[in-house]
């Protein structure tokens, strides 16, 4: 894949807790600050809002132009179609 990509799966009982997006935030820190990235990005089937809020957490943004087909499922399968949301490093940003 042409990017790098931040993702969690945690067992139910740590839902709604904070950890996805505390994690992510501290992921994001080190794919900015050590490993110099320019972008991230994430992706979720689309009826997964938990998901999707920690990437509107993070501060990802989403345009419905990036949204996908999972390649390995049927299109009319319920779990195929994937939001995607990316991340700019806040360096890169503010360079141009």
């Amino acid at each position: 894949m042409p990017a790098v990509e931040i993702g969690w799966r945690l067992s139910s009982k740590y839902f709604n807790k904070g950890f996805a997006t505390e994690a992510a935030k501290k992921v994001l820190e080190y794919a900015f600050g050590e490993l110099k990235l320019k972008e991230v990005v994430s992706f979720a089937v689309i009826t997964n809002q938990p998901s999707i809020n920690v990437m509107k957490k993070i501060g990802m943004t989403h345009d419905s132009k990036d949204d996908f087909q999972h390649p390995k499922l049927d299109k009319n399968h319920p779990l195929s179609l994937h939001v995607l949301y990316r991340i700019k490093s806040p360096v890169s940003n503010s360079s141009k």
